[in-house]
């Protein structure tokens, strides 16, 4: 199990940039990264368990008296984290087919109910990723010290890290200097797959470290 849990991202990464390279197999690559397939909705799924999950730690680390930093710390990973989820999938709108509000759709580039395709912000949040990337990889480094314990990221988790920092970086690269190449495409559909490694990494993350308090 631990050489899945380090090979899997590496393992897939190499899969999706296969299936994008090759001609045959782009088409189906660029559908299951598209709105309300695979990728997304793993990606909302994965968000929404990580969101509770932190919330719980939370939850787990007031009945031991953890320090409330901490606590404060885990309620706010979980609250972004299941506002990422509802993100992913615009609160449901494309289920559900309810109109977006004028005033919003003004404003959004995709004329969809949710706030990372705002003007200004859509099309950017490759900052983000590689933002969340960096952190994990900060958050290692911070596992040598004990006092950083219930926070530390389990270096187990260095190649989810690393691949999300490595793939963000490249995409931003792109961005930034206005690629229009075969590679800058494979890393706007790769930004997808991303943040699905994200969402699965941060429930790993919380899964790991909820562990730390019953050992």
């Amino acid at each position: 199990m631990r050489l899945i849990l380090i090979v899997f991202p590496i393992a897939l990464t190499i899969v999706y940039l296969a299936l994008l390279a090759s001609r045959v197999t782009r088409p189906f690559a660029v559908l299951m990264a598209q709105e309300n397939y695979p990728v997304e909705l793993g990606t909302c799924a994965f968000s929404l368990l990580a969101g509770v999950q932190a919330l719980l730690l939370a939850r787990q680390l007031k009945r031991t008296r953890s320090p409330k930093l901490w606590r404060a710390f885990y309620i706010t990973f979980g609250i972004l984290l299941i506002w990422v989820g509802l993100e992913e999938i615009d609160y449901g709108q494309w289920f559900f087919h309810w109109r977006t509000p004028e005033v919003l759709a003004r404003i959004n580039t995709q004329h969809e109910f949710n706030l990372h395709n705002i003007e200004g912000m859509g099309g950017h949040t490759e900052y983000l990723r590689l933002t969340f990337g960096v952190g994990g990889l900060i958050g290692i480094a911070l596992s040598r010290w004990p006092r950083f314990r219930l926070v530390s990221v389990p270096p187990i988790l260095l190649s989810w890290f690393a691949v999300i920092t490595v793939l963000a970086a490249c995409d931003l690269y792109c961005d930034i200097r206005m690629l229009d190449t075969n590679f800058a495409k494979a890393m706007d559909v790769m930004s997808e797959v991303v943040e699905l490694m994200i969402a699965m990494a941060a429930s790993l993350y919380l899964y790991l470290n909820a562990r730390k308090l019953t050992v």
